[in-house]
């Protein structure tokens, strides 16, 4: 084009030139200036079109209005409100990048957690908050990532510690405000802003293979072994590595994971990441593996490992030391699910009967050893068994649940939950079931085919436990949950544990050793009776709102404890309170 102008100025230029005037010059100059326009507009236009072609040729991702899954496990939702979030196309500011918000405020009241009349904190009620905003980046066809801050506080939870002058209600973190669960166990809310979730994923560096490393939360199944926890308000998180293998046909996962470390003194991490008393470093690996038989059912296979490192005393006696340097925990599940409820934890529409079946296996080595029970000397050098052995893991889990489903709005269903306990705790099997991870709100995800123990006052050890399930579904009115629980001891010489997984002590009938017919054990199998109501209804497109109340009665085990005709104290012979209460009230937004 700037050829073919050029050529035109030249051919009329000298007739123009001829003319020698003014005003001939000045036309000249003119058509100079036009053609520079002419030439300006050509190149803009270009670098247009080659922008556009080179957007079209970018890379679009398909999360925006089909968000997987895998990347809401830090939302608790309802079903409505998960195909919202999902499937909508809110905060998607490109094609690559998404953000997201939640706000839970929460209401919790709880009386009488421990059936106890004397109790000195009978009546705990509280608001507590989960904030959380987060940004995926999906950003080619190679990665993409995920990071959620989180924050988790009771309201008030920033007053000052001292409460002396008018200065008590001024704003600051980490004032040492707690809140107690449901068992009596105070939990300390740190009032500040961390990491929910912070990972890459590397896609496909083969056809079939990703790799996510970094802070994730692990959900499989039901969320027996490995769950979010979302309903507690902190949840569960974890650092480390995930590789994952899938076809149409298999879902392979290895993990690895740093569950504490010695040098977080600081307590650094997540609530469920700092080390215990008597452990300072822990680790979680393994497989689990999901066969996808049919559309009819699939089968969950999984082998794990928890590892602890035993805290070496620098000040205890050299036999004890050497024993203690060389001693692990290591606990070992292994474990099988079969179930026709394909679709992760939700029953589709179409489905009449569901059902879910899973066991488990744990073994391994406590770290501990004591003296030999074969040993009938019971033989000792310096005060020290010159003969022990080591304390064994021996316990088990199974679940069984089904339901049916009614005009895809009414079901009716029954679950039984077993998690074993230890008759002697004082021998060297270890027979009570460890869950992996910390339970605070029963077995499973909540509210889901799990729920049951909403007023928290058990943990998933030592238990029986009969349930039946009813829901109701109604598109103006909501949904509407009514579940009856009985729930006895697996071992009734074994104790009753808290919704922390620890032991209430002297709180239910127990024998730590097993001598059945000492003269001052009594006996006690059944726990406690529990009803459960809950209700959720979405409100507007991202906002919902979650209601719920439990009656809990104490069982033979706690009543003959509470009340002991032969106490040695006679203000402890009759204590028993028999009725526990539960209630929450909260608002979920999330977009």
């Amino acid at each position: 084009m700037r050829n073919l102008l050029l050529c035109i100025l030249i051919l009329i230029s000298p007739g123009l030139l001829s003319r020698d005037s003014n005003e001939d010059r000045a036309e000249i100059e003119d058509l100079r200036k036009r053609i520079e326009r002419l030439e300006n507009q050509n190149s803009d236009s270009g670098k247009e079109r080659k922008l556009s072609e080179s957007e079209s040729t970018g890379y679009s991702s398909p999360m925006k209005g089909n968000l997987p899954k895998d990347f809401l496990k830090n939302l608790q939702l309802i079903p409505e409100h998960k195909k919202r979030v999902t499937e909508g196309n809110s905060l998607w500011i490109s094609e690559n990048w998404k953000l997201g918000f939640q706000l839970r405020p929460r209401l919790e009241s709880i009386y009488n957690p421990l059936f106890y009349k004397y109790s000195k904190d009978m009546e705990k009620t509280y608001v507590s908050q989960n904030s959380q905003f987060y940004a995926i980046g999906d950003i080619s066809p190679s990665l993409a990532f995920k990071i959620t801050f989180q924050d988790t506080r009771i309201w008030g939870g920033s007053e000052l510690s001292s409460g002396l002058s008018d200065g008590r209600y001024g704003l600051s973190t980490g004032a040492g405000q707690i809140y107690t669960s449901g068992s009596g166990t105070e939990i300390p809310v740190r009032n500040s802003l961390d990491l929910r979730e912070a990972f890459v994923l590397i896609k496909q560096p083969i056809p079939g293979l990703s790799v996510r490393i970094g802070r994730q939360i692990l959900s499989y199944g039901d969320g027996r072994i490995l769950g979010s926890r979302n309903f507690n308000q902190t949840g569960n998180s974890l650092d480390g590595v995930r590789i994952v293998w899938k076809n149409s046909y298999l879902s392979s996962h290895a993990l690895g994971f740093v569950l504490s470390d010695k040098y977080n003194s600081g307590a650094i991490l997540s609530s469920n990441s700092t080390n215990s008393s008597n452990s300072n470093q822990a680790y979680l690996g393994g497989i689990y593996n999901t066969i996808h038989v049919s559309d009819l059912f699939s089968i969950d296979l999984y082998e794990l490992i928890r590892s602890k490192k035993y805290i070496e005393n620098s000040n205890s006696a050299l036999y004890d030391t050497q024993n203690r340097l060389r001693q692990w925990d290591h606990l070992y599940t292994s474990g099988i699910r079969i179930t026709n409820r394909t679709d992760s934890k939700v029953v589709k529409s179409d489905l009449f009967l569901d059902w879910t079946l899973e066991a488990a296996f744990q073994t391994g080595f406590t770290g501990d050893r004591i003296p030999a029970g074969w040993d009938s000397w019971k033989q000792e050098i310096q005060g020290k068994p010159l003969y022990t052995e080591r304390v064994k893991y021996d316990s088990g889990m199974a679940a069984f649940q089904s339901g049916l489903t009614f005009f895809g709005k009414f079901r009716t269903g029954i679950q039984y939950l077993q998690a074993s306990g230890d008759p002697n705790r004082s021998d060297s099997r270890d027979s009570t079931w460890n869950p992996l991870l910390s339970i605070r709100r029963g077995a499973g995800e909540f509210p889901g085919f799990s729920a049951g123990n909403l007023g928290s006052l058990y943990s998933w050890r030592n238990i029986k436990s009969y349930s039946f399930h009813n829901s109701f579904q109604d598109s103006r009115f909501g949904k509407f949950y009514f579940i009856y629980t009985e729930t006895y001891k697996f071992k009734e010489q074994d104790g009753w544990y808290n919704s922390g997984g620890s032991l209430n002590g002297n709180a239910s009938t127990e024998n730590f050793s097993n001598t059945r017919y000492g003269t001052s054990y009594t006996g006690g199998k059944r726990l406690m009776t529990e009803y459960d109501f809950i209700y959720q209804k979405m409100i507007y497109d991202n906002l919902s709102l979650w209601a719920g109340m439990a009656f809990v009665y104490a069982g033979d085990s706690i009543r003959k404890v509470r009340n002991n005709p032969s106490n040695t104290d006679p203000l402890q012979r009759y204590t028993l309170k028999s009725l526990s209460n539960y209630f929450f009230f909260q608002i979920q937004f999330a977009i």
